[in-house]
């Protein structure tokens, strides 16, 4: 074999392999984009999966506390509500025609339990104090001064000081149950 042949033989098995290098290396790349093609599309749906739950998330996290807010501003109103419904009660005992009649109710139950003590009346209602007291017969004085209280009056014993006002009635024995009734009266 001449020279030349053995040199074209070279050449020749040179470029074959050159040729099967560039072909492995197409089919590499080839394969390369496709596992990142697929990997990426894998993410992509790993991602929007999360983000589909994320935004649900929230979403419920929004509704629930658009809810909370609901709720708290229906409480806050009824609470408005039944709030001006008690004072609007103080205020209709206190300019009540039976003021005096309601004062004597509360004086003989006072006197029940007290045999001696000084009434300090509600401040404007001096008068009707000193009335409803003379017509409970109760043992009682009527104090110099008045208090700065909603209707009714405060006993002041030599032992104790009892707070027979409207306010302190209403709202320490009946108004629980006055509220609940009135709510569901109300708003049921």
């Amino acid at each position: 074999m001449s020279t030349q042949n053995i040199i074209n033989q070279i050449e020749n098995d040179a470029e074959a392999e050159v040729k099967k290098l560039g072909e492995a290396r197409d089919q590499a790349i080839y394969k390369i984009q496709k596992d990142y093609e697929q990997k990426r599309e894998k993410s992509t749906e790993k991602i929007s999966a999360k983000l589909a739950d994320s935004i649900a998330k929230v979403e419920g996290r929004a509704e629930t506390f658009t809810n909370m807010e609901v709720r708290n501003d229906l409480l806050r109103g009824k609470h408005a509500v039944l709030t001006a419904a008690f004072d609007q009660t103080i205020a209709n005992l206190f300019a009540s025609k039976d003021y005096e009649k309601i004062l004597v109710k509360l004086l003989k139950k006072a006197s029940k339990e007290f045999k001696e003590g000084t009434v300090v009346p509600a401040k404007g209602k001096e008068d009707e104090t000193k009335k409803a007291l003379k017509e409970s017969g109760a043992d009682f004085e009527l104090a110099g001064r008045s208090a700065h209280i909603k209707g009714g009056f405060i006993l002041k014993t030599p032992s104790v000081e009892l707070d027979f006002s409207f306010e302190s009635i209403l709202g320490k024995e009946l108004w629980g149950d006055l509220e609940t009734e009135l709510s569901q009266l109300l708003f049921n």
